[in-house]
């Protein structure tokens, strides 16, 4: 999808800073500062799902019980918290409808019915889209009902793993925190799922396919 590529441009970037960050953690150098916080800016300026990216590299100190690189992981944080404020302000459009919280609850099970759909993408990728159409799905549909069960019991097979199992919990927590800002909860599409917006968390999936 050439069109999107920005999707595939963040990816790039926000890969390049976690694989800096995380090869260098224990490298005091003030170069590797600067390209850490540069490939994140850079994937910021691509898309701004990139904010997403302390919490992910959070949950690796967490799950592998390494200990954090605090400076850097607060100069992500505050460069994150930078374009938040930005964004609400100075970059926010003039015509932005107002979304109201009843909005957002209404489309939770939306994103659980994308959930079922992204996972059986990843395992049987085939009836493939570049757009999908918009609906409100009902917490208590087959869809939505089979899609939540299949998302506890992966969350929950992660977290009983956690201690014997630590890269499967990081991959199931990288598919899940990658997809938080591609929820749609908050309307960012009119579509309630689409096949670039997995492109990212899938690596989480193809890290614990690939390892077993």
């Amino acid at each position: 999808f050439i069109s999107d590529r920005a999707d595939l441009l963040c990816a790039v970037f926000m890969l390049a800073c976690a694989i800096l960050y995380l090869k260098f953690i224990s490298v005091n150098k003030i170069s590797i500062d600067f390209l850490i916080a540069l490939t994140y800016i850079l994937a910021i300026l691509s898309k701004e799902n990139s904010i997403i990216l302390p919490p992910l590299l959070v949950s690796y100190h967490f799950i592998f019980r390494n200990k954090p690189s605090g400076i850097r992981l607060a100069v992500l944080l505050c460069i994150a918290l930078i374009y938040v404020a930005l964004r609400l302000t100075v970059l926010m459009p003039s015509s932005s409808p107002e979304i109201s919280f009843n909005i957002m609850l209404q489309r939770i099970p939306g994103f659980i019915a994308a959930l079922g759909d992204y996972l059986r993408i990843i395992l049987l990728p085939f009836d493939l889209h570049i757009e999908y159409s918009y609906r409100l799905f009902g917490p208590l549909e087959l869809k939505t009902v089979l899609a939540a069960a299949a998302a506890f019991l992966l969350l929950a097979y992660a977290f009983l793993k956690r201690k014997s199992d630590k890269f499967m919990s990081f991959g199931v927590a990288w598919f899940f925190i990658m997809l938080f800002p591609v929820s749609n909860i908050y309307p960012i599409a009119d579509s309630y799922m689409a096949e670039r917006w997995l492109y990212f968390p899938a690596i989480g999936i193809i890290f614990i396919l690939a390892r077993y």
